[in-house]
């Protein structure tokens, strides 16, 4: 019985030497102080991860690099075809419009519609830049964002072809 006894003081012993920690208000307004700034400093790395690399959902929304210019004449055709059968010509025009950055005049985007969802797209006053950007995957990307909406999502079955007028 001694022993058990004995060990049960030890362990009260044990407790008794323990150091005590002692948090003052300074310490915990640096450790929060520190967390916040690493937190912050993970989001700003993230964001700018996120908008550099060109097919993140972020990067997608911002506008293309260039601008309308009505000296320009050439107008650049492409054919789409909405694969879920759901937009109409309007909503076609609106989200062309959009992925190609908002321009002044609702008559640069013709769109006509032919049998199955086809659709003919012609777009008036473009230039060598606008033509390479209809031409990669960005704008086939913007565009079945802006269609997204409406339930739609376009393919392209023609090339795109620059009009000389």
């Amino acid at each position: 019985m001694p022993d058990v006894e004995s060990c049960g003081s030890v362990e009260s012993d044990k407790k008794k030497n323990l150091p005590v920690l002692h948090s003052s208000r300074r310490t915990i307004v640096v450790c929060f102080a520190c967390c916040c700034c690493m937190i912050a400093s993970l989001v700003g790395i993230g964001m700018a991860f996120t908008i550099t690399f060109p097919d993140t959902p972020i990067a997608l929304l911002r506008a293309p690099p260039h601008s309308r210019n009505e000296s320009i004449t050439d107008r650049a055709s492409i054919g789409l075809w909405d694969s879920q059968r759901a937009i109409t010509k309007l909503q076609l025009q609106v989200a062309v419009s959009l992925a190609l950055g908002v321009r002044s005049l609702d008559d640069d985007i013709h769109v006509q519609e032919k049998e199955s969802h086809f659709f003919a797209v012609v777009v008036d006053h473009t230039d060598e830049e606008e033509l390479s950007f209809m031409k990669g995957p960005r704008f086939l990307n913007l565009l079945n964002n802006h269609l997204a909406p409406f339930g739609g999502v376009c393919v392209v079955s023609n090339e795109v072809v620059k009009l000389v007028s």
